[in-house]
């Protein structure tokens, strides 16, 4: 009969699983969230889906002709184990820079609306800009 032998994790297993853990999310510390554009005759309307970022860790400027989202994420996970206790803190950053000209927005009156995740940020065309319509006459 043969003998059947479990190996025992020990520190060392445990010291490099959290070595390579950690590795793999350095990679995800930082991301660049997609946008989507969308213009009608009034404003364009900037969309960025946001997963549970909420509004005290969010900063949205227009600034020399740029639209930038920033911010940042954090969660934190708690496991207990017979002998070892953890705590793993997930951090990552974002920021999308977009140009704009700044002409052909009213500035001062930009919004930012964060609904469950989804921001939008409305770009108000100013009236000046907006095409004008002519009227043809016929003689």
């Amino acid at each position: 009969m043969g003998s059947m032998l479990t190996r025992r994790p020990t520190i060392f297993d445990l010291a490099t699983d959290f070595d390579q853990f950690f590795r793999k999310e350095e990679a995800a510390t930082a991301y660049t969230p997609a946008v989507e554009i969308k213009k009608n005759d009034r404003e364009y309307v900037v969309t960025a889906h946001l997963p549970g970022i909420k509004k005290e860790n969010l900063n949205v400027t227009v600034e020399n002709g740029t639209l930038t989202i920033s911010g940042k994420s954090e969660s934190r996970e708690e496991k207990e184990y017979e002998t070892v206790r953890s705590e793993l803190v997930r951090a990552s950053e974002f920021r999308r820079t977009l140009k704009i000209d700044e002409r052909s927005f009213d500035v001062d009156k930009v919004e930012a609306k964060l609904d469950h995740g989804v921001l939008n940020v409305i770009l108000p065309i100013r009236p000046e800009v907006k095409p004008k319509q002519i009227d043809v006459k016929v003689q």
